[in-house]
């Protein structure tokens, strides 16, 4: 009996020193360090890092720091400065989230939550990065020198095996190379190479741990020729630009951003202060359409309520408001009423099968063919005459942005790629900016099924705007997978910048400059600003007819709520037609209530153009509306 509980006790204290030997002896190391390099044809490298750990929060508390050196030396002394990029992180197959830390001398990698302790056990650690100046080029031999394991004061804990392959580029072979293992500096040779000379990758692996402190540092060599592009080592502005090129990218948005708005300032700059005199009429010959068309240098909606208005207003037709706010126009019938070119086209549409049309979903083809016809006349009669676009500037603008992307393309992963990339990207964003109006119109023309409508140039017109968005999109991938995220941040801000700049790019010619000094001048006298008091010249008498008059042209010009103020009392008092003022060419129900009503009216009328012009009306719909009409 004492014989077995003495073997028992035996047992039992084996197994406890046994317990205890192996939880003294599981300390932290990295039990397999697999390394595989592969050298691109433009002196860049791809690095894949397999790094299998026991950590037991002593040395590895909150996650993985590998440690790589900022700049190396190789045999002839040359420092080598290199810059990263890393593109994936795993731990045990699974994304992880990591940061860059940097000192003076090293980049790490910080894979973990410094918030959260790493429980004890045994990680798999997957780092992939990119290095852009990896090859030193020769006259008669490339070579590649790499701390594999990096900096020798960055692993605190020892590596059991180590194992590094590097794959040359296509058709190079290996015809020297050279290792050692060690603290910085020494020569021992404790690593074997099982490829031999003359293949296309060669492999070291060591045959000792490596002990905190140590490395392992390779060098391989091949004939020259096979590298395409100039080292930027061996380039001192090339250097520059590796090691700074966010900062001289950045450098160039803002030159664009100076450049742009120096220009824009310049060609827009308003009449000096005191050069514009109150001028109590509009401008000769001109309609309050093209007024507002001319001063904005652009068509929108306003201007289209603006023609309607003062079709009315000049007794053409009459607007008509029922007790839901809906709104028709009726025509009048009238002869001899004193239209402009443009109000003419507007009306031919507009009054083209009837005399009276809704403002509603039903008639949304006839009123965006009116709105086009309204623009098209108004382009054709005022554009280039009193105001252009000054493509000239625009080169200036595309250069300063395309460095700004060349720069990002020479530190990129893959020179020639991101350049080219780059081109097509500018060429295709600046051509877009020219043709999307082109393609908007040539969509609708295809929605209305416009006869007169080229129907090739629509179709074409459509397909080259479809390629030039499949290429930007192309392009835009392309470019993101080679630069870093500020880099693409970068490059978006200087092509959105150009695209801006390019539809902002306007400036009145010498007649529009003269022509907006008269708009100037009768928008203050419209606006009841103050006035020179040198100016001897009395304003009008105030009247109905004149506030019916003018009433157009404060619309056009933004200040009808001013225009208005000025005629409340004329506005209000009993008329000659023995009643408060009514409108003859405003029909409604709720009546007439001074400038409110005009606002209301106007705000009504914008609404509606607007609402029409982005409704999302099915194009069966707008089908079977069109071939109502057409029917008997």
């Amino acid at each position: 009996m004492k014989a077995l509980i003495i073997k028992l006790s035996l047992s039992i204290l084996i197994i406890l020193g046994l317990g205890f030997s192996s939880a003294a002896f599981a300390e932290e190391a990295i039990n397999n360090f697999v390394s595989n390099v592969y050298i691109n044809n433009n002196g860049s490298a791809d690095i894949s890092e397999t790094i299998t750990v026991h950590a037991e929060q002593k040395k590895i508390q909150y996650g993985l720091v590998r440690w790589m050196p900022k700049f190396y030396r190789d045999q002839t002394n040359h420092l080598t400065t290199i810059t990263y990029f890393v593109t994936n992180v795993l731990v045990n197959n699974l994304p992880t989230p990591y940061h860059i830390i940097q000192d003076e001398k090293t980049t790490g990698i910080f894979i973990g939550s410094p918030n959260h302790l790493l429980p004890p056990g045994d990680y798999t650690y997957l780092i992939q990065y990119h290095i852009n100046n990896a090859v030193v080029l020769g006259q008669l031999s490339d070579q590649f020198y790499w701390n594999v394991t990096g900096s020798g004061t960055g692993w605190q804990i020892p590596i059991e095996n180590v194992d590094a392959t590097v794959h040359l580029p296509k058709g190079a072979f290996v015809q020297r190379y050279a290792g050692y293992t060690g603290k910085f500096g020494a020569q021992t040779h404790n690593y074997f190479v099982s490829s031999p000379l003359g293949s296309n990758e060669i492999n070291f692996a060591t045959t000792q741990p490596i002990a905190p402190g140590e490395e392992l540092t390779i060098g391989v060599s091949w004939p020259a020729g096979f590298i395409h592009v100039v080292a930027p080592q061996q380039n001192p502005f090339l250097q520059f630009i590796y090691n700074r090129e966010n900062a001289i990218a950045t450098f160039f948005l803002l030159m664009l951003l100076i450049y742009c708005r120096a220009v824009w300032q310049y060609e827009n700059h308003e009449p000096k202060k005191g050069s514009v005199v109150p001028l109590f009429h509009p401008p000769e010959s001109m309609s309050p359409s093209a007024l507002r068309y001319i001063q904005k240098m652009t068509f929108d909606n306003k201007a289209l309520t603006v023609a309607i208005i003062s079709m009315a207003v000049k007794g053409y037709l009459v607007i008509e408001e029922d007790e839901h706010n809906n709104f028709t126009l009726i025509k009048k019938p009238t002869e001899n009423v004193n239209l402009s070119r443009a109000e003419q086209a507007l009306a031919s549409i507009i009054f083209e099968k009837s005399d009276a049309l809704e403002l509603n979903v039903k008639n949304h083809l006839r009123i965006l063919h009116a709105q086009d016809e309204l623009k098209k006349n108004l382009r054709d009669e005022y554009e280039k005459t009193f105001f252009v676009t000054h493509a000239s500037f625009l080169v200036p603008a595309f250069v300063i942005g395309f460095f700004g992307i060349v720069v990002l393309a020479i530190a990129s992963r893959d020179i020639s790629t991101v350049f080219f990339t780059s081109v097509m990207l500018t060429l295709a964003v600046f051509y877009l900016s020219v043709q999307m109006p082109k393609a908007t119109d040539a969509v609708r023309d295809f929605a209305r099924r416009n006869i007169e409508a080229d129907k090739v140039a629509m179709f074409g017109r459509m397909l080259i705007t479809i390629f030039l968005i499949v290429v930007i999109v192309i392009s835009i991938v392309t470019i993101e997978d080679a630069v870093t995220a500020l880099g693409l941040v970068i490059i978006t801000c200087i092509l959105s910048i150009q695209v801006l700049f390019y539809h902002l790019l306007k400036a009145h010619t010498p007649e529009g400059r003269k022509l907006m000094a008269e708009v100037a001048g009768f928008k203050m006298y419209l606006a009841n600003s103050k006035q020179d008091n040198k100016i001897k010249t009395k304003p009008p008498e105030k009247t109905v007819e004149l506030y019916e008059k003018y009433l157009p042209y404060a619309i056009a010009l933004d200040v009808e709520d001013r225009w208005g103020e000025q005629f409340v009392k004329v506005l209000t008092k009993t008329t000659s037609r023995q009643h408060a003022y009514r409108p003859v060419w405003l029909i409604s129900e709720s009546g007439w209530n001074g400038n409110l009503t005009i606002n209301s009216l106007v705000l009504s009328l914008a609404e509606v153009w607007v609402l029409l012009y982005l409704s999302v009306v099915p194009r069966q719909m707008a089908l079977d509306l069109d071939r109502e009409d057409r029917e008997p």
